[in-house]
């Protein structure tokens, strides 16, 4: 509810057996509490209230503690002198609460333990004793143990022990009938995905092994219709995603840095209907289809029949560093009619050709039928496109919903069609353009941007490469949503060659020992006066040049070594003329020239 103030309001109610206010904007130091030894149900869940949980100590019988997102802090080991028998429920989660697990030993009715995103740890064993477990989520903890534990708690439905360092064969899991979700991500578990499965007993809706030691082949998830959610990135499974044609239940698949192979196939339409997120990133996939199956699925058939649509759910595609190796149409128009697609992510994928146009699409097959201006669904989804390091050669639009386009890294340059990158711009698209180099005719357009204040650049030179010897105006981004590399946009405009370099914009070379340069965009370096030397390449001032004797020194319009008064140069030193019987006032004298 919208119900706020200070929980200090409870002081004088000691009686006090029930209280929540989950979700509200109170207020307070728990401390209030203290001695409220009635208390059994104490809710207080997402709100500010602040204080050391060793208040629990005085508050009576607890039934259920839930101080999730909170502030609460303490050490956990309160539990340990408090009387937990009637425990039931004990939540912390994102507070700032640490201590040992082994703190909840005598808690023998526990059925829910949350302390997630805490500072707690201990070993899991302590869980053995509890035969009620329902729910046990104390990912990104330290806590540690053996899954061993869990192989009778045949009540146990949710279990998140991701980002610690609990271990153990994820076999014991097979048999637990109510376990729903499982998720130990990053955690050094190991075994076959297979067991889990093929049994007939198990009933996962969410299965998050992803960067675990787990293997197998996901072929044997074809049978597990109960399975909403399938995370296995980062780790050695095989298999083709063909396998996921049967998962008629799924909704999230990750399979990204996994041993899998595969692509798509007329097998796929009409199946896994509520697929919302495919993410197949650093994988073995080439997922677009080819020969036969690419003609079938270019063939927008569910346009007239929405059974044999392909992933109509599909909200999110990532197979970056996929080798897809293929026309980017190849990929985006066999999706031309799903709805909901918004992020496709195919970063360094080998895709070559152009970007086509989703507004109308190239000649389109339906059914028998040829459509000269059907427009793409993608059209009107797709808002974030990634497409860097492939070897793109054009742009015929911008997808109408784009709101981000990144095209860093392009292989060659970069040709969009005739007012695309303004129209983008001018509909607020962000357009990642780094590293990319622009073919001849945008880059007029940019520039004629440019001169019309579209966007600007900056004041300065605030893009520096010193390792490669220039600096460069760069986009000035309150101005415009584009981001550009300088060197690869307007190398010859914005970029100057810098001092203790020769060449012009961006082909420059470091001046060589004994020569120096101090101006921007210099053709040549000049020689370092006679009688002197530098230390080092790359000198930026003539006064980097340095005597064999004395110092340098401005005279007539040039510059001589010369020594002190009273001295002369002997060609590698200055000498004391006093001994020498020699006239040494001018500062330019020498030993073998000078008078008596």
């Amino acid at each position: 509810t919208q119900i706020f103030g200070d929980v200090q309001v409870f002081q004088a109610t000691k009686s006090l057996m029930e209280l929540s206010l989950k979700s509200t904007d109170v207020t307070g130091d728990i401390k209030v509490f203290e001695n409220t030894n009635g208390l059994e149900y104490f809710d207080l869940a997402s709100t500010k209230v602040t204080g050391d949980i060793q208040v629990l100590n005085t508050t009576g019988q607890l039934k259920v503690v839930h101080l999730p997102n909170t502030r609460v802090h303490g050490d956990i080991a309160v539990f340990s002198s408090t009387d937990t028998s009637e425990l039931t429920s004990l939540s912390m989660g994102n507070s700032a609460v640490f201590g040992n697990i082994s703190a909840l030993k005598s808690a023998d009715k526990l059925s829910e333990v949350v302390f997630a995103s805490t500072q707690v740890g201990g070993d899991i064993r302590v869980f053995e004793s509890k035969p009620g477990l329902l729910a046990v989520i104390c990912s990104s903890t330290q806590v540690t143990g053996d899954v061993q534990v869990f192989e009778n708690k045949e009540r146990l439905m949710f279990l998140d022990l991701s980002f610690t360092q609990v271990t153990g064969d994820v076999k014991v899991f097979v048999g637990n009938q109510q376990l729903q979700i499982l998720k130990l991500a990053s955690a050094p578990v190991f075994g076959d995905v297979g067991v889990l499965a093929t049994s007939e007993q198990n009933g996962f809706s969410v299965l998050d092994l992803s960067f675990t030691q787990v293997v197998g082949n996901i072929w044997v998830f074809q049978n597990a219709w109960h399975l909403k959610e399938l995370y296995l990135g980062g780790t050695k499974v095989t298999g083709s995603i063909e396998g996921i044609v049967s998962w008629s239940q799924a909704q999230v698949v990750d399979l990204s840095d996994t041993l899998v192979t595969g692509r798509l196939t007329k097998r796929w339409r009409g199946c896994c209907r509520h697929l919302r997120i495919l993410k197949l990133s650093g994988s073995r996939v080439q997922f677009v289809p080819n020969g036969d199956d690419l003609i079938n699925l270019m063939n927008l058939q569910q346009l007239k029949n929405p059974n044999l649509a392909l992933l109509p759910a599909l909200t999110t595609l990532e197979v970056s560093g996929c080798r897809l190796n293929c026309h980017l149409q190849d990929l985006l128009l066999p999706l031309g009619a799903c709805e909901h697609v918004g992020t496709i992510k195919a970063v360094k994928s080998g895709l070559t050709g152009e970007l086509p146009n989703l507004d109308p699409m190239p000649p389109t097959i339906v059914e028998t039928g040829i459509f000269l201006a059907q427009r793409s669904s993608l059209a009107s989804s797709l808002e974030f496109i990634d497409l860097s390091g492939n070897n793109l050669s054009y742009i015929a639009a911008v997808p109408g919903a784009s709101q981000t386009l990144v095209l860093a890294g392009n292989q060659q340059p970069l040709r969009l069609a005739k007012d695309a990158l303004s129209k983008a711009l001018k509909h607020g698209v962000f357009v990642d353009l780094r590293g990319t180099q622009l073919h001849d005719q945008t880059n007029r357009e940019a520039q004629i941007l440019l001169q019309e204040n579209v966007m600007r650049n900056t004041s300065q030179r605030i893009y520096s490469r010193p390792e490669r010897g220039y600096s460069c105006y760069d986009l000035d981004r309150n101005s415009t949503t584009l981001q550009v590399s300088p060197p690869d946009f307007l190398p010859d405009e914005w970029c100057a060659c810098m001092a203790g370099w020769h060449g012009m914009g961006t082909r420059c070379t470091k001046c060589p020992e004994n020569t120096f340069s101090e101006e921007l965009n210099t053709d040549t370096c000049k020689e370092c006066p006679v009688n002197t030397t530098t230390d080092k390449d790359g000198s930026t001032s003539m006064w980097d040049c340095k005597c064999e004797a004395g110092e340098l020194h401005a005279l007539n319009g040039s510059h001589l070594c010369g020594c002190p008064e009273g001295f002369a140069s002997s060609g590698v030193s200055c000498v004391n003329c006093a001994g020498l019987h020699r006239n040494c006032s001018d500062r330019f004298s020498d030993v073998a020239s000078a008078d008596p």
